[in-house]
């Protein structure tokens, strides 16, 4: 974790990232993109949430990366990113700006997820059918 934290990679996403949430808090989330990681219900709380307090809304950016998962099939996949997609534009639309970011790529680097870790004011993990997520244990480590 060290040696990502110091490779340049890091540094640049770091201040990257940084410059373009300054204003926000931000949530971090990373989840697989199967139904039973729950980022469906993730989304819905943080929408429930800000419509009970409205004025979260111009504060808070939930940044939800979302990797391919290698027990389904592309077609899979796809659906629940287009679903997840769908979900984050109702929320967007909703609160009148972007609030929801949806980032799925195939692979993520360690520098990358770790310079997310190293802006988002908290960690949100939706690990219902994981049997031991490490995330939390990197997001304590990069802070």
């Amino acid at each position: 974790i060290h040696t990502t934290m110091k490779s340049e990679k890091f540094l640049s996403e770091k201040l990257r990232f940084s410059e373009r949430y300054k204003n926000k808090k931000v949530i971090f989330g990373i989840d697989k993109s199967h139904k039973l990681t729950g980022v469906n219900l993730k989304l819905n709380v943080i929408r429930k949430h800000l419509g009970l307090h409205p004025h979260l809304r111009r504060k808070v950016k939930l940044i939800q990366m979302v990797e391919a998962s290698r027990h389904c099939s592309q077609e899979t996949t796809d659906q629940q990113i287009q679903e997840l997609q769908a979900l984050a534009l109702v929320i967007n639309e909703e609160c009148g700006e972007e609030v929801v970011l949806i980032v799925h790529q195939e692979e993520v680097s360690l520098a990358t997820r770790y310079a997310y870790f190293a802006i988002a004011h908290a960690l949100f993990v939706t690990s219902i059918r994981d049997g031991l997520c490490l995330e939390p244990f990197e997001y304590i480590t990069v802070l």
